[in-house]
């Protein structure tokens, strides 16, 4: 009788291991990539939130509240080694303005953030965005 392994079932024990080993790397990445998407979208969404409540603290017949597309002067915002860029629009609406916020960031996944002139251009963007909206109550143009 024989002892030991013969080589195909070590080859075979092999390919078995490999395959596993392939699996579990290809988990770690995915993982990697959702634990870096998680931190961008908290970060993007403080920037978002702080931006939000400025804005909603100004008198809706401020010249800073008038229907328009703005980019943040400061952009583009570093934050923890990370560049987001910031936007906002403002609606006038029947007794309110309406105010969306928008937080873009470079993704190697989903493409390359840059400074967007207009909504149609983010929104033609396939870069990682998010967006946040609020009203600033007590105008009195309408739509």
């Amino acid at each position: 009788m024989k002892n030991g392994f013969s080589l195909v079932e070590v080859m075979i024990a092999f390919v078995i291991i490999l395959v596993a080993l392939s699996a579990i790397v290809k988990v770690y990445m995915v993982s990697l990539h959702a634990g870096s998407y998680a931190d961008n979208l908290s970060y993007a969404t403080t920037l978002a939130d702080a931006k939000l409540h400025t804005l909603e603290t100004f008198s809706p017949d401020t010249p800073d509240l008038k229907a328009s597309w703005y980019k943040d002067p400061d952009n583009p915002l570093r934050l923890n080694s990370r560049n987001f860029s910031r936007f906002w629009s403002v609606k006038d609406i029947k007794n309110a303005k309406e105010i969306t916020v928008y937080v873009t960031w470079d993704d190697h996944k989903r493409g390359s953030s840059s400074n967007f002139g207009s909504l149609s251009d983010l929104s033609g963007s396939k870069c990682a965005k998010l967006s946040l909206k609020g009203y600033v109550l007590g105008s009195v143009n309408s739509e």
